[in-house]
C-alpha cells in the first residue's frame, strides 16, 4: 500500500503520469488506475462453485475402477471421456 500512496500523493501534488511512473517504478497504466480508483479496499476472491454431479454417483465406483485399470494399459489404449461416456451409454 504504500506505494499506491505514493502514487496518490505525487498524484495530487500535480506531477504527471510518465513522472510518477518513473518515479515509482510502476507502469503508466498503473499509476493512471490507481488515481483513478477512489475505493482501494481489498477486494474479496472470486467463490466459485463447487462442482455437482448427482447423475455420476451411482456409476462414479465403475468408473474409478476403469481408470485405475488403465494405469496398467499402454496410455494408447487408457479410457477418455469419450470413451467412458461410451462405455456407461
Amino acid at each position: 500500500m504504500d506505494k499506491i500512496d505514493d502514487i496518490r500523493r505525487l498524484g495530487r501534488g500535480g506531477a504527471s503520469v510518465a513522472s510518477i511512473a518513473r518515479e515509482t517504478g510502476v507502469s503508466e497504466p498503473t499509476v493512471r488506475k490507481y488515481l483513478r480508483e477512489t475505493d482501494l479496499s481489498e477486494r474479496p476472491p472470486a467463490v466459485g462453485r463447487a462442482p455437482e454431479s448427482p447423475l455420476l454417483e451411482p456409476f462414479a465406483a465403475l468408473v474409478d475402477s476403469w481408470l485405475l485399470e488403465d494405469r496398467r494399459c499402454w496410455y494408447k489404449q487408457r479410457h477418455t471421456a469419450k470413451r467412458v461416456f461410451d462405455r456407461l451409454v
